[in-house]
């Protein structure tokens, strides 16, 4: 790629100076550089081979990341295939997405460790002592280190497996669609 990218450089420099497409470009500046000839050609070529480089560099960089992006784009969420084939309703989905949205002090509510009143009151106190609210919860004495673990892990879980703790699936089941959808992207 190299060879054939500054062989077109080369190619369009000596045309545009023995041509002048474009009068008083750089290129002819560049290649007058010296009264000598053999000086002006090893210019012209340093000048062709480090412009060959850097284009090349470009484009294999653009090329990668367009690339990546592509897959991005076309990789179906787990979701989304769920709906599409009919395995689950779009509230279903819905309901099992809002699961993942909570935040910390609505799981500790949600689960009985604290009241809708400490967590008010372990916010307020947050603001005055910057801190995070699982470590404000602790120091407030409205929970312990084990019940914010737990409520953290419970933030931290993936679509298949609340879609599995809310019954709508087996393990196996969502591990054969996982499968299948790694499948169909690779064929």
């Amino acid at each position: 790629m190299y060879v054939a990218t500054f062989s077109s450089l080369y190619i369009f420099f000596i045309l545009e100076v023995s041509l002048s497409i474009f009068p008083d470009c750089f290129l002819d500046q560049l290649a007058k550089t010296s009264q000598n000839d053999s000086i002006n050609f090893f210019v012209v070529m340093i000048s062709c081979l480090i412009s060959a480089f850097i284009l090349v560099e470009l484009i294999s960089f653009c090329y990668a990341k367009l690339i990546k992006l592509q897959k991005r784009m076309f990789v179906p969420k787990l979701g989304e295939v769920m709906i599409y084939r009919g395995y689950i309703t779009e509230k279903e989905l819905q309901e099992a997405l809002s699961e993942q949205r909570l935040r910390l002090g609505e799981v500790l509510i949600k689960a009985g460790f604290i009241t809708t009143e400490q967590l008010e009151h372990a916010l307020d106190y947050q603001k005055a002592v910057k801190m995070k609210i699982g470590e404000v919860l602790r120091e407030l004495g409205y929970s312990t280190d084990e019940n914010i673990i737990w409520a953290l892990r419970k933030m931290n879980r993936r679509l298949g497996e609340i879609f599995v703790e809310k019954g709508f699936f087996t393990k196996n089941e969502i591990s054969r669609v996982l499968a299948r959808m790694r499948y169909e992207r690779v064929v």
